[in-house]
């Protein structure tokens, strides 16, 4: 789960799009390219701890949006807070059942 502000994820579109087009508000090109940043990095860190033995399984963004979301997973969870810029703060929140080392 990736959480924050709106704008924080106006500013993580808009450098997503390198200039190409602004957004000024949270429209259906911000809720795709905030699905494809997480797509992305949760692909990334999957990829990275399966060089681990980690045998890892990343599920197809979903982007939620509203003040309050509730997730009910059974599993532990973790958050990273992640700075963006200045003080515009992201939260990742990892939910595992269980971790598998390869034998």
């Amino acid at each position: 789960l990736y959480s924050f502000s709106e704008n924080v994820a106006k500013d993580i579109v808009n450098n997503m799009m390198d200039g190409i087009m602004k957004i000024d508000e949270i429209n259906d090109m911000a809720i795709s390219a905030i699905g494809e940043l997480g797509n992305m990095v949760s692909g990334s860190i999957g990829t990275n701890l399966e060089k681990y033995g980690y045998n890892i399984i990343v599920t197809p963004p979903s982007v939620f949006t509203g003040k309050i979301v509730k997730v009910n997973s059974k599993g532990v969870i973790i958050e990273f807070p992640v700075y963006v810029s200045g003080d515009n703060e992201m939260d990742l929140y990892f939910i595992y059942r269980e971790i598998y080392k390869n034998s």
